[in-house]
């Protein structure tokens, strides 16, 4: 049976050198840390841009509901409503743009800066 090792103090030294095992790995733990703070990041982004769309569409969507309240002619009505499908449209097109822009951006994060340097870069 293979006898324990100890330190001086007489306490049971771990099978592995944890020390040796940090300095060997700082650069990927560094680099991994790095790319989850940017992934939480972008998504944060995302979440952000989704709720200022959101109520972006709320204003305009009660809006139109008022405007519809008010109207006395069917005629009216009808162009409140086209109006408000065409701007509902181009809204959700540019609003799908831009979460595929965050998306592409996500997409492309370089994870070589990440791992550059051994010490952790300064918070932004």
């Amino acid at each position: 049976m293979p006898s324990r090792k100890t330190n001086p103090d007489g306490a049971a030294r771990p099978a592995v050198d944890l020390q040796a095992f940090a300095e060997v790995n700082r650069r990927s733990v560094h680099a991994m840390t790095e790319m989850n703070r940017r992934m939480f990041r972008a998504m944060l982004d995302v979440q952000s841009e989704i709720l200022d769309f959101t109520q972006r569409r709320l204003t305009e969507d009660v809006a139109a509901a008022r405007m519809l309240a008010g109207c006395k002619e069917p005629e009216t009505a009808v162009k409140i409503v086209q109006g408000f499908q065409a701007r509902a449209m181009e809204d959700f097109a540019k609003e799908a743009g831009e979460l595929m822009r965050i998306g592409a951006s996500v997409a492309m994060m370089p994870a070589a800066p990440a791992a550059e340097s051994d010490s952790p870069s300064p918070e932004e």
